[in-house]
């Protein structure tokens, strides 16, 4: 078990964003849970193994966390979350951590993410001033069913959204493609960059930033501290 202080979470509701996905909101059994936004917090069943979780949500007085799990097919925490979770009668959740944040007096954001590392972009993309920030998301995601953010961002015309889909008949692609082809709108000295996703994916999108010469000053990501 992790040192430090622990929660005791049960499942507050669970919605199927898409195959292997789930968006689950978690209610804390007894004290207020606090964290900030682009955060993460780690869970266990047994209190011995845990797995971290980007929370999707910003923190308001009273509110609950919620997270996005992908099931990975191994058996593990994730696939109980997503297809047995109604077995699950109690989580163990340690403090929030992470380093993920927008700098202060930023004028222009761009979030770069694949699939559920869309929770904490989502979480810290609803807390900018879109009247002072340019912002643009980008994501991806190996199917087009994979992609649960399509309808969300379609509500508002906050954000300049691109998305691209590695089995898409028509301007397939992977991140750093899609990358590549806005280089010239997204890629200068003006902006910062927030990446989240599945390792690999985070160190190919740091690495071709770094090679276009992105300090890492503007470069914003985290590691769950692995």
């Amino acid at each position: 078990m992790r040192d430090g202080e622990t929660f005791n979470f049960t499942i507050h509701s669970h919605e199927v964003l898409g195959p292997d996905c789930a968006r689950i909101v978690l209610k804390p059994v007894s004290s207020e849970y606090i964290w900030r936004s682009g955060q993460y917090l780690r869970a266990s069943i047994d209190g011995e193994t845990f797995k971290p979780y980007s929370i999707a949500t910003p923190y308001t007085k009273g509110s609950y966390p919620e997270i996005h799990v992908k099931a990975s097919g191994q058996g593990g925490l994730s696939d109980a979350l997503v297809g047995d979770h109604k077995n699950i009668d109690n989580l163990i959740v340690t403090k929030a951590a992470g380093k993920m944040a927008l700098p202060e007096d930023i004028s222009k954001v761009v979030f770069i993410c694949g699939g559920v590392g869309f929770a904490p972009v989502w979480s810290l993309a609803n807390t900018i001033d879109h009247d002072r920030v340019e912002t643009y998301i980008l994501t991806a995601a190996r199917t087009l069913e994979d992609c649960y953010w399509l309808e969300w961002m379609s509500e508002g015309v906050r954000f300049k959204h691109h998305n691209i889909v590695e089995d898409d008949a028509e301007g397939a692609g992977s991140i750093i493609d899609l990358m590549d082809r806005l280089h010239p709108e997204i890629l200068n000295d003006q902006a910062h960059f927030i990446v989240a996703g599945p390792p690999a994916m985070v160190r190919a999108v740091v690495d071709r930033l770094e090679n276009q010469s992105i300090t890492s000053e503007r470069i914003i990501y985290d590691t769950h501290d692995l």
